[in-house]
């Protein structure tokens, strides 16, 4: 199939590739909230509306690929249509500001980044590619979705640190160390709380989640539960890629990244034979937890910064303290309102614990009762 519609590969790269500029124009603008709404939302209601369509049978399958296509055609005139509202920018290139510029320094920073960002996705789609090699395809399409899972908890972190990546650049420009530092601290404080509701709401109902989908994805379990351990590190250790790639030390990042996928493929090798899914996952989960410690370790001994706050041990141990009442609910047979009950006593304690030892305090007086206060 995918040779039937190979040419489609073009324009939807180009597409994709020209969302990505802009969006970068928009964050350098602090324009950040409008390309994130049409990346987060807006892309992701049109793709389901698209595959809702084509499953009720409507439109053919190469209808199914052109609309898959031209909605992000869509996201990007609306991209476009947005930036002319705040900005009137011209398509003619500016030379005599490009001679003002060390375009060496420019060229060597984006082919380093460039191979940074290959390595990246590599270690994103290498378990996956691995799987294939010593396992049936069938696995694959287990651990591809139980993979997919976790990546709700990191979901913030991600659009947090586009918007995040423009003003940490601009800090560093100016050699705003208090303002990163403020940046650095308080990601990594409202991830880690954020993160690790969703990581405790996605583990105690995902065998609940999974029992809906075809027997033998059951056995996904626990690389959700491993994947989701890995990204909690990520969002634990909070903005720390904008910092160095934005600092004059991003080749530390960049050559480590690149590295790192050499290692991931050793790793794969030597875990997926021995352990099969389960495998897979741990070898990635090294990777990234290998990854944030390298990153955080080079920014604080470089520029002494650190995100980490007592308030973390606090939001730790909610999580520890939730999956322990989890163990003790009643299970109900009907899977929904087994998955609603847990989720909900769970939530509660967990946001109460949070609120009762002021872990995330500036946000008090949001609350309708310290409102009336």
């Amino acid at each position: 199939m995918f040779t039937e519609f190979y040419y489609y590969v073009f324009p939807l790269t180009f597409i994709l590739s020209l969302i990505t500029c802009l969006n970068v124009y928009c964050y350098a603008n602090y324009k950040s909230t409008i390309p994130a709404f049409l990346n987060d939302v807006v892309a992701r209601v049109l793709v389901i509306v698209v595959i809702t369509v084509y499953f009720l049978k409507w439109i053919t399958l190469n209808q199914f690929i052109s609309c898959y296509v031209g909605l992000y055609g869509i996201q990007l005139l609306m991209l476009l249509a947005y930036i002319f509202v705040f900005d009137k920018p011209v398509f003619k290139i500016d030379w005599k500001y490009f001679r003002e510029k060390d375009f060496k320094t420019l060229i060597r920073y984006g082919l380093l980044l460039w191979f940074a960002g290959v390595a990246s996705i590599g270690l994103k789609y290498l378990d996956s590619i691995m799987l294939g090699k010593y396992l049936p395809l069938s696995f694959v399409g287990i651990y591809t979705i139980a993979a997919f899972i976790p990546t709700v908890i990191e979901a913030p972190l991600t659009a947090l640190e586009k918007i995040a990546a423009s003003r940490i650049a601009f800090a560093w420009a100016e050699n705003n160390r208090k303002d990163i530092l403020e940046i650095y601290r308080k990601s990594s404080l409202y991830m880690l709380a954020l993160g690790g509701l969703l990581f405790t709401g996605i583990n105690i109902n995902i065998e609940n989640l999974l029992s809906f989908l075809p027997d033998g994805y059951q056995q996904g379990a626990t690389v959700v539960f491993i994947i989701s351990l890995g990204t909690l590190v990520n969002m634990l250790t909070g903005a720390n890629a904008p910092i160095l790639f934005n600092s004059d030390k991003y080749r530390w990042g960049a050559f480590f990244l690149i590295a790192l996928a050499l290692v991931s493929v050793a790793l794969q090798m030597v875990f997926i034979p021995w352990l099969g899914l389960n495998g897979a996952a741990i070898a990635t989960v090294s990777c990234y937890v290998l990854y944030n410690l390298f990153m955080s370790a080079v920014v604080w001994k470089f520029y002494n910064l650190h995100p980490f706050d007592k308030k973390m041990l606090i939001i730790l141990f909610a999580i520890i303290f939730c999956f322990a009442i989890n163990y003790f609910l009643p299970a109900i047979e009907n899977k929904i309102l087994d998955m609603i009950h847990r989720s909900v006593i769970v939530t509660v304690v967990y946001l109460l614990l949070i609120y009762r030892y002021k872990v995330l305090e500036e946000f008090h007086h949001l609350l309708p009762w310290k409102r009336k206060n």
